[in-house]
């Protein structure tokens, strides 16, 4: 049984997240799936949806999340938006995200939308050439976010100011084992360092576990200061410590 988090020792001890990261760099889409079958199901003394509506996907963003994201007020929250775009009408889309899949050889078009594979390329064309281009310069596209507690969601521009770097056209450009990796991976741990222990010293984590990751951290800084290839081990690293953490025993 999953431990809940009011029992965050034992939470901790049981999840482990690939190092210090926003979830919302791979978790930008809304947490419920919507179609006409599910939205169909209702409370029957109050008639509200069992699964709740969450209207973050137009433009009218006056209604109130059933959910926000805790531990998130310094995340970047930004996602595209184009009027009309067919591809925006039913989820919102991390697009570092997507193309991670996509350069893993998923074609969205042999796949989107649900039984209709490929009907909205031309809607997807669209968003890609903003996401190659950055809303900045793209007229009639913009960075939306979405309500969160009392918040409503809005149009954010060139002030926004939690801008970080998965949310950059030119994050697809790096490739494993270049230079420009390596450095925005160094930096990546540096910042992962700092909040280890900044944690134990706040107490939030053991000192044992705290002095684990410290040295792992320090390590792999270490390797990327002096080898190239650091960075490439470094992912089939984290991939392997993932899958062994996964698998261990509770």
């Amino acid at each position: 049984v999953m431990p809940w988090i009011d029992d965050p020792e034992e939470f901790n001890r049981a999840f482990h997240t690939p190092g210090v990261v926003q979830c919302v760099s791979c978790h930008q889409n809304d947490p419920f799936i919507h179609n006409s079958f599910i939205d169909a199901a209702t409370n029957p003394e109050t008639g509200r949806p069992v699964v709740p509506v969450v209207r973050s996907r137009d433009m009218d963003f006056e209604s109130e999340l059933p959910y926000y994201v805790i531990g998130g007020e310094n995340w970047d929250m930004r996602t595209i938006y184009i009027e009309g775009n067919e591809c925006l009408g039913c989820h919102r889309i991390g697009m570092s995200t997507l193309n991670l899949f996509m350069r893993s050889d998923w074609n969205p078009h042999e796949e989107m939308p649900p039984g209709r594979p490929g009907k909205y390329k031309d809607d997807f064309e669209e968003l890609m050439e903003c996401w190659k281009n950055t809303p900045e310069k793209t007229e009639d596209c913009d960075w939306i976010v979405p309500p969160a507690d009392s918040l409503p969601g809005r149009i954010v521009g060139d002030d926004y100011a939690f801008k970080a770097e998965f949310n950059s056209p030119e994050s697809d450009k790096v490739k494993g084992g270049s230079e420009i990796d390596i450095k925005h991976k160094r930096r990546e741990l540096k910042a992962e360092l700092e909040k280890v222990k900044n944690a134990e010293k706040n107490g939030s984590i053991a000192p044992q576990e705290a002095t684990k990751q410290k040295q792992e951290l320090e390590k792999w800084i270490e390797m990327l200061q002096s080898d190239k290839s650091g960075s490439e081990q470094l992912e089939n690293r984290r991939g392997k410590q993932n899958l062994i953490d996964t698998q261990a025993p509770s």
